[in-house]
C-alpha cells in the first residue's frame, strides 16, 4: 500500500511538472492554447507510462513497451504533420516576435494560415515525449538530476535573453516540485517505503515557503539582472551583428526633412501621463545619429557592429541628489518605443535598452512606468553656464568614468561629429563669423581654446536668435541643405530647423551632437495630463566629455525655458501651442506668470532617507533569513531521514543483508577517512556479498564495531567546518 502511494505521489509530479513547465513556456511568450485540453492529454500520458512503468518489471518488455507507445505516437504526429506543423510555425513565430525586439533574429519563418491562432495541438504532442521521459526517469531509473535538465531545459529561454516572466503559479508549481525530488532522493533511490509521505510533506512545507517568499517579493516587482543584459549584450554583438531589426515596425528609422512644411493642427490624443510634479516634462523618443541628404537616421548596420560592449546608451547621463520619481505613462496606441523623462535612472522592465537609440517597447505594452531623477518645477534645460559643475538646486550630474564610458566616448566622437563633407565646408563659412564672436565674448585668442560647454552656448544661443519661431515655415528649397537654407535664408522655422541647425553647426566645430524627437508637454501635479500630437517636439543633445550626453534646447519663444522659470501650469485654451503635425510642438507660453507659487518636491531629509535604506535592508535580510531557513530546515530533514533509514539498514534483516548494508556505508566513508578498511571486515563483507553462508553474529558485531569507530573518527581531531560538512551535508556520522 506504501508503494503504491509512492507511485502515485510521483505519477501527479511528473504529471504537474509536465503542465506547468510547458505553460511557463507558453505564458512567458503569450502562445495562445488551450490549457484544460493539454492537461488532459498529458494527465492520460502521464496515467499510461506510469501504469506501464509500475507493473512491467522485466527491463526488455519495458523497453518493447515504450517502443510501440512511441511507435503509435509517430503515427499520429505523421497523420496530423499538417496542423502540427503550422501550430508550430505559428508558435515559433510567435517566440521569434518577442526576440526580435531583442536581438537581430527573423521575425518570421513563414506564412501561418489565419486560421492557426493555437498552438495546443503541438504542445499536445510535445508533452507525450516530455511526459515519457520524465516518467522513465522518475519512476523507473529514480534519478533526480535528468528531471531537473529537462525541467530547466524548458524553463531556460523565458529567463536567459528575454525580459518576460512565466506565470507565476506554474513558476513556483515546478520550484517546488524539483526541491521535493531532491530532498526525497535518498529514500526514492533505496525504495523505501516513507518515500511518499516525505514527498507529500516536503511539498506542502515548500509550497508555504515559497508563497510567503512571493509576497515578500511580489512577482510585480521582478527586474532583470545584470548578468541577463551582460548576457544579451555579448549574444546582440557577437552572433547577431546583421541589421537593425530589433527596433519594432513603427518607430521612424530615418526623417526626411526635405518633405517637411507649413504644420496644421490635429489636437490627436496619444498618451497620457502621470507626473509626480508639475512642469514641463521632455519625453524622449529616438536619437538619431547620422545626417545626409536632409535626413536623419539612426545608427546604420556597420555603426551597430562597432558599438562598443557592456554600454548602457540610454542612461549614459545619470542624475543624483534628487528624489527618485516614477512616471506613469498609457499610450492610446501600441508603440515601438517608450517614452522616458530626463534623467532615467534605470531602463523600464518593460523596455529594452537598444544601443543608445531607443528603449524597445519589446512587448508593445500601453501601460508602463518610468524611473527617473525629475527637474524641479522650476528647472529647465539649462544653459551651458549652468550645466558647468552645475549646482542650481542642489542638483548635480556624475558618470562612472570606467573603461566603457571611454571606449563609448571614442564611438561617440567617430560617429556623431559626421558630416557630409560640402555641407561641413560651408557651415565652416558661414561660422568665421560667428566664431570670432564667440572669440571676443569669451575673451580667448584661439577658438580651439573654447570649450565644448561654451561651444554649446553660443551657437545654440545664436541659432535661437537666427529666425522668428513659426509653423508656417515652408519646405526647404529642392537640392538645398536645410540648416544651411535655415540659417542663409530662412526667417521663420520651428523646431526641427533649429535643432537641425544647431546640431550641425556643432558637429562642423567638434562638438558631438544628435537629433532627438519626443514630446514636450506642461504636466500636471500628480493627475492625468494628456499629451497630444500637438506636443510633439525635437530637440537636440550633445556630448559632454565628464557627463555623457546632455539636452539643450534650441528652439525660441515657449520653449526659451530661460524665460520660463516657475511655469508649472499647462497653458489655457487660447496659450495652447500651434498646431503640427510631424513633428508638432506646444503653443506659445503665457505671457504672465501664474500667480500660485509651484508645488515643488521636497529633498527626502536624512531621516527619511535612512528610513527607506533600514527598510530596504530589513526586506534583504528577511528574505536572506528564510532563505538560510529553508536551507537549515532542508538540511535537518534530510539528515533526519538519511540516518533513520541507514539506523533501520544497520538493525533489521538477517546478518548477510546487514552487513551488506554496513560495507556499503563504509565505502562510502572510505574516501574521507585516513583509517583503512581491515582485511578480516573486506573478507566478511565478500563472504556476504558472494557466498551462500549465513554469517554468525560475531561476524556481524566485527564488522558493526568496526563501522561506529569509523563513524566517531570521521567527526574527530578536524575542523569544524570539515565535521559540519561530513555531518549535514554528506550525513557520514
Amino acid at each position: 500500500m506504501k508503494e503504491r502511494f509512492t507511485d502515485i505521489v510521483d505519477g501527479i509530479f511528473v504529471f504537474l511538472l509536465a503542465v506547468c513547465s510547458l505553460q511557463c513556456l507558453v505564458s512567458s511568450f503569450e502562445i495562445n492554447i488551450n490549457l484544460p485540453i493539454m492537461a488532459i492529454c498529458i494527465a492520460m500520458f502521464t496515467f499510461v507510462f506510469a501504469l506501464v512503468t509500475v507493473y512491467e518489471k522485466n527491463t526488455q518488455k519495458y523497453l518493447n513497451s515504450l517502443g510501440v507507445i512511441f511507435i503509435v505516437y509517430l503515427v499520429m504526429v505523421f497523420l496530423s504533420r499538417g496542423i502540427i506543423f503550422e501550430q508550430l510555425k505559428y508558435a515559433v513565430n510567435t517566440v521569434l516576435g518577442v526576440y526580435s525586439r531583442y536581438m537581430i533574429v527573423p521575425k518570421s519563418i513563414g506564412e501561418v494560415s489565419k486560421n492557426i491562432d493555437s498552438a495546443t495541438v503541438f504542445f499536445v504532442a510535445l508533452s507525450l515525449p516530455v511526459c515519457g521521459l520524465l516518467t522513465v526517469f522518475r519512476m523507473r531509473l529514480r534519478k533526480v538530476l535528468p528531471v531537473t535538465i529537462i525541467s530547466i531545459v524548458i524553463l531556460l529561454p523565458c529567463f536567459i535573453l528575454i525580459n518576460t516572466l512565466p506565470s507565476l503559479l506554474p513558476l513556483l508549481t515546478v520550484l517546488t516540485i524539483l526541491f521535493t525530488m531532491y530532498v526525497s532522493s535518498v529514500p526514492h533511490r533505496t525504495n523505501s517505503d516513507y518515500t511518499g509521505v516525505v514527498s507529500s510533506v516536503v511539498a506542502v512545507l515548500m509550497s508555504v515557503l515559497i508563497v510567503a517568499v512571493s509576497i515578500l517579493n511580489p512577482v510585480d516587482e521582478y527586474q532583470r539582472k545584470q548578468w541577463q543584459d551582460d548576457l544579451l549584450e555579448f549574444t546582440e554583438f557577437r552572433l547577431f551583428k546583421q541589421n537593425n531589426a530589433t527596433l519594432s515596425g513603427n518607430v521612424n528609422k530615418e526623417l526626411d526633412l526635405s518633405e517637411i512644411g507649413p504644420l496644421e493642427k490635429t489636437k490627436t490624443k496619444v498618451m497620457t501621463i502621470t507626473s509626480p510634479h508639475a512642469g514641463r516634462v521632455y519625453l524622449k523618443g529616438v536619437a538619431y545619429a547620422n545626417y545626409e541628404n536632409n535626413k536623419w537616421s539612426i545608427l546604420t548596420d556597420e555603426q551597430i557592429e562597432n558599438f562598443p560592449d557592456g554600454v548602457k546608451g540610454a542612461i549614459i547621463t545619470e542624475s543624483y541628489d534628487l528624489s527618485e520619481a516614477t512616471m506613469k505613462i498609457q499610450t492610446v496606441n501600441k508603440e515601438g518605443v517608450i517614452y522616458t523623462p530626463y534623467f532615467m535612472t534605470s531602463v523600464p522592465k518593460s523596455g529594452m535598452n537598444q544601443y543608445d537609440i531607443l528603449i524597445s517597447n519589446y512587448k508593445e505594452k500601453i501601460n508602463y512606468e518610468v524611473d527617473y531623477k525629475p527637474f524641479w518645477v522650476d528647472e529647465y534645460f539649462p544653459t551651458v553656464d549652468d550645466m558647468v559643475g552645475y549646482d542650481i538646486g542642489n542638483y548635480s550630474f556624475v558618470y562612472n568614468r570606467n573603461q566603457n564610458f571611454i571606449n563609448y566616448k571614442r564611438y561617440v566622437y567617430e560617429n556623431y561629429c559626421k558630416l557630409p563633407e560640402a555641407v561641413k565646408t560651408e557651415i565652416l563659412e558661414y561660422a568665421e563669423s560667428v566664431k570670432k564672436e564667440i572669440l571676443y565674448f569669451t575673451d580667448k585668442n584661439d577658438f580651439a581654446d573654447i570649450s565644448i560647454e561654451e561651444k554649446v552656448e553660443y551657437i545654440s544661443g545664436y541659432v535661437k536668435n537666427s529666425a522668428s519661431y513659426s509653423l508656417d515655415t515652408p519646405k526647404v528649397p529642392q537640392d538645398k541643405d536645410i540648416s544651411l537654407w535655415f540659417l542663409k535664408e530662412s526667417e521663420t522655422g520651428y523646431c526641427t530647423h533649429f535643432a537641425t541647425a544647431t546640431a550641425v553647426m556643432l558637429r562642423a566645430l567638434g562638438v558631438p551632437t544628435r537629433y532627438v524627437t519626443g514630446y514636450c508637454v506642461y504636466a500636471n501635479d500628480e493627475a492625468p495630463t494628456e499629451v497630444t500630437s500637438d506636443d510633439a517636439h525635437a530637440w537636440i543633445e550633445y556630448f559632454d566629455n565628464d557627463t555623457g550626453w546632455v539636452p539643450i534646447e534650441s528652439t525660441p519663444r515657449d520653449f526659451d525655458m530661460l524665460n520660463d522659470v516657475g511655469d508649472s501650469t499647462k497653458p489655457t485654451e487660447e496659450e495652447e501651442t500651434e498646431p503640427v503635425t510631424e513633428p508638432t510642438e506646444p503653443t506659445e507660453p503665457p505671457t504672465e506668470k501664474p500667480t500660485d507659487s509651484p508645488k515643488v518636491i521636497p529633498y527626502e531629509s536624512g531621516a527619511d532617507k535612512l528610513v527607506k535604506v533600514l527598510i530596504a535592508i530589513l526586506n534583504v535580510l528577511v528574505v536572506v533569513a528564510i532563505t538560510v531557513l529553508a536551507f537549515i530546515i532542508t538540511v535537518l530533514i534530510r539528515r533526519a531521514i538519511v540516518l533513520h533509514l541507514r539506523r533501520r539498514s544497520f538493525a533489521e534483516g538477517d546478518c548477510n543483508t546487514r552487513v551488506r548494508c554496513l560495507y556499503r556505508y563504509l565505502m562510502k566513508t572510505a574516501k574521507h577517512s585516513y583509517v583503512p578498511i581491515p582485511e578480516e571486515v573486506k573478507s566478511i563483507a565478500e563472504k556476504a556479498r558472494f557466498s551462500n553462508a549465513k554469517l554468525s553474529d560475531d561476524e556481524l558485531d566485527a564488522v558493526l564495531s568496526f563501522t561506529i569507530s569509523r563513524e566517531k573518527q570521521l567527526i574527530t581531531g578536524v575542523s569544524k567546518i570539515k565535521r559540519l560538512y561530513f555531518k549535514y551535508i554528506l550525513v557520514l556520522a
